[in-house]
């Protein structure tokens, strides 16, 4: 898979796109099923989408939008995560009310694992 640099405004837009397809659980603040980690997961750089916008919206202090880009993740269970997420999971725990924020969207049946 080949990845082309997008113009201004792209990267949004199909994040919102997804959300409306309801791709994988995009966007659902409800405990979904594990999605693992499948092809077409790692085809549709999904996850890296998300962790981008993260970092995006963390480094502009934006901790509304970041909460939100973690919430838009696709549903996996804690040993199927990579690095990257991880390390997003860890920079919301850092901030007590940006990891509050989260746990609330995404519901807490998915963080007991």
């Amino acid at each position: 898979m080949a990845f082309v640099p997008i113009k201004d405004g792209e990267f949004t837009s199909t994040i919102y796109a997804m959300r409306a397809r309801r791709w994988h659980g995009l966007g659902s603040a409800v405990p979904f099923r594990s999605v693992g980690n499948t092809l077409l997961l790692h085809e549709s750089a999904v996850v890296e989408a998300c962790n981008l916008k993260f970092a995006i919206e963390y480094r502009m202090k934006n901790m509304e939008a970041a909460a939100e880009a973690l919430s838009d993740l696709p549903a996996r269970m804690e040993e199927e995560l990579d690095p990257v997420t991880l390390h997003n999971q860890a920079q919301t725990e850092k901030q007590p009310w940006l990891a509050n924020k989260w746990t609330k969207r995404i519901g807490q049946q998915f963080l007991a694992n």
